[in-house]
């Protein structure tokens, strides 16, 4: 089976949301970039970003799925927060995995993988258990090359650099360290639509 053997980094700055991530595809025995973007818009949402790792199939189910939010919610200021998520939107993926194929079941727990969810200036980790997590740091790497992505974070975070550098940067020292990370790199935030290379 094909992995996305990615790494996947979030950035929340001045209220809005970066998610960058690498291109890089493996099997037990061998690699190369795949043209499938492991970052995108949720839901066809400016203000909805997601970057996946685990598996192509569960980041293409969350990319085309048009029913994991209410429109009416998007209406009311403050709705969607942490309780939302975990009430509303985590039972609206495990569905959406379960009916794709993708979803597993451990000990009677749920398994899906791990993403990246970003709206407004909110930074989400949706766990493979479905737990949701937001860090006190304003960045956040996940997937392969996670720990060498979150260092260059850590120090550019101290520097004069924009979201856009230091989330290269951090693609880059993950690319370096670890065999199964590699550009080309993209980009999306919850201002634009906007695909960018980075």
């Amino acid at each position: 089976m094909i992995k996305t053997s990615t790494c996947i980094v979030g950035i929340r700055h001045n209220g809005t949301v970066y998610i960058g991530g690498d291109s890089f595809s493996a099997t037990d025995s061998s690699g190369f970039v795949n043209k499938t973007k492991k970052v995108f818009h949720l839901q066809g949402k400016e203000d909805l970003v997601v970057g996946y790792t685990s598996s192509f199939r569960m980041g293409q189910l969350l990319q085309y799925s048009t029913d994991l939010f209410d429109e009416d919610d998007f209406k009311i200021a403050g709705k969607i927060d942490e309780k939302y998520l975990v009430n509303t939107f985590i039972p609206k993926v495990q569905d959406l995995f379960s009916r794709g194929g993708y979803q597993t079941k451990n000990n009677e727990e749920l398994h899906g993988g791990n993403f990246l969810l970003g709206y407004k200036g909110k930074l989400y980790n949706v766990q493979t258990d479905y737990s949701i997590l937001e860090r006190e740091d304003d960045y956040v790497a996940i997937g392969c090359g996670d720990d060498f992505a979150l260092g260059s974070l850590h120090t550019t975070s101290h520097m004069d650099y924009s979201v856009e550098q230091r989330i290269k940067l951090a693609l880059l020292s993950a690319s370096k360290f670890s065999v199964y990370v590699s550009p080309p790199f993209y980009m999306v935030d919850t201002n634009s639509m906007e695909v960018k290379e980075l």
